[in-house]
C-alpha cells in the first residue's frame, strides 16, 4: 500500500512539474515595496506583478536586450518567449552596470558566468 501511495505522489509531482514548463510566476512591475528603506521603498525596490500564465513573445527591443544581457538564452531564428517585460530587462541592464565595471575587465569569463547565473535565476 505504501508503495502505491509513493508512486501516486511521485506521479502527481512530476506531472505538475512537466505541466508548469514555460509558465511564469510573475511578469512586469506593479509597484514599490513599502517595507523597503526609510522612504517606504518608493523608487528603490520594485515589486513584480503576479502572473501565472505562459511566457510572452519578446519584442525586437526585448530580444536585443536578451542578446546583450543573457546571450546564452537567445538562439538566432528561434522564437523567444519571456517572463519579463521590457521594463524589467532595462532595470536588469542598469543593475548590471556596477558588477560589469568591477568584473569584466579583470575576468571576462567571470563576467559571463555572473550574468549566466543571474539570468538563469531570474
Amino acid at each position: 500500500m505504501k508503495l502505491h501511495i509513493s508512486i501516486l505522489v511521485t506521479y502527481l509531482v512530476l506531472r505538475n512539474v512537466a505541466s508548469s514548463a514555460n509558465q511564469c510566476v510573475w511578469y512586469d512591475v506593479c509597484g514599490w515595496d513599502q517595507d523597503y528603506g526609510p522612504d517606504g521603498g518608493n523608487g528603490v525596490h520594485s515589486l513584480n506583478c503576479h502572473y501565472t500564465g505562459p511566457a510572452k513573445p519578446a519584442s525586437e527591443e526585448q530580444e536585443e536586450l536578451v542578446k546583450e544581457l543573457c546571450p546564452h538564452l537567445y538562439t538566432e531564428g528561434e522564437p523567444l518567449n519571456l517572463c519579463c517585460s521590457l521594463r524589467q530587462l532595462k532595470e536588469l541592464q542598469m543593475n548590471f552596470g556596477t558588477p560589469r565595471a568591477l568584473i569584466e575587465a579583470m575576468c571576462p569569463t567571470c563576467w559571463y558566468n555572473f550574468r549566466k547565473n543571474f539570468c538563469d535565476m531570474t
